[in-house]
């Protein structure tokens, strides 16, 4: 168990971008630039998203970077990763017996298509969440009681028994509201193809293979956001393709530049190398039909 925290919290993703500040300084001290309205950013990223669907249970890392930029959550999690915050919830309580979980809807929010959502479209999705079979938290599926609205910005979950990971679940890319109508109209295979979210952005264009395009979304319920009026995802396979399409002015951000290069890269004005922590998640999964784990108290032991 030591070896896999210390390998889950050692990884670092380095990301390279055009520098904010003119290529003739290269001070991390700079000040950053205020936000400015407008513009088009591109992203380098290393293959295109192969399954967009927020309930498939092989969902790819490339189509989660690109579905959060449409879709969103009741909570999220803090900048520092200790607690859970509000998103499209203003506040949520749990009660004393950690059973029950209520949340109150942010009002005025509004889907990209325009229309508002409601306590039935939390309640739609949520169920969504709980019991698509592919569903990658469909396991929390018998321990849910009920999903109910008291009053119209109200959304209570209640439990069969307490799960301390509840809004870790919520907060992850298995629960975005979804406007339920239209889902339930064009059923999820066609909905998928033209995905609606109260995110900052709306899926737009897409070339399978080479690009995504998300432009901004008209009916983003935070005021003055997104900035961008476009994000393009754009595929470059090679390590090495993706930095230089940086340093050549083809695209502005890019992940994972060749780790040979990053000396060069930091002396190099005109960009901006990044490094940040990030976790990298080992899955072993066990085969409860051979002994010892087929053994319930074998397995509870080993998660203890």
């Amino acid at each position: 168990m030591r070896k896999t925290t210390l390998f889950l919290t050692a990884g670092a993703t380095l990301t390279l971008s055009l520098a904010a500040c003119s290529s003739t300084s290269s001070s991390s001290s700079t000040a950053p630039a205020a936000a400015q309205q407008g513009g088009n950013l591109t992203i380098a990223i290393d293959s295109y998203p192969q399954d967009i669907n927020p309930y498939s249970p092989t969902i790819d890392p490339q189509s989660l970077e690109v579905y959060d930029s449409w879709f969103q959550y009741l909570v999220e999690p803090s900048a520092n990763g200790s607690t859970f915050v509000p998103t499209l919830a203003t506040k949520y309580q749990v009660s004393a017996d950690k059973k029950t979980y209520t949340f109150t809807l942010r009002a005025g929010v509004k889907f990209s298509n325009g229309s508002t959502m409601t306590a039935g479209d939390v309640i739609y999705s949520l169920q969504q969440a709980f019991f698509q079979k592919g569903s990658q938290i469909n396991f929390l599926a018998p321990k849910i009681s009920s999903i109910t609205s008291p009053d119209a910005s109200t959304v209570v979950v209640k439990l069969k028994s307490p799960w301390p990971y509840l809004l870790a679940d919520l907060s992850g890319f298995n629960a975005p509201i979804l406007p339920a109508s239209l889902v339930k109209s064009e059923g999820l295979p066609a909905f998928l193809k033209h995905q609606i979210g109260t995110g900052p952005f709306v899926m737009t264009s897409a070339v399978p293979g080479s690009s995504l395009t998300v432009t901004r979304n008209k009916y983003y319920w935070q005021p003055g956001l997104p900035h961008l009026n476009s994000i393009t995802f754009k595929v470059i396979g090679s390590d090495v393709g993706r930095a230089a399409a940086v340093e050549a002015g083809q695209a502005d951000v890019a992940a994972d530049p060749p780790l040979n290069q990053v000396p060069a890269l930091r002396q190099n004005n005109s960009v901006r190398v990044l490094e940040f922590p990030a976790a990298q998640l080992i899955s072993v999964i066990i085969n409860t039909q051979q002994a010892p784990v087929n053994n319930v108290k074998v397995r509870e032991a080993i998660g203890a």
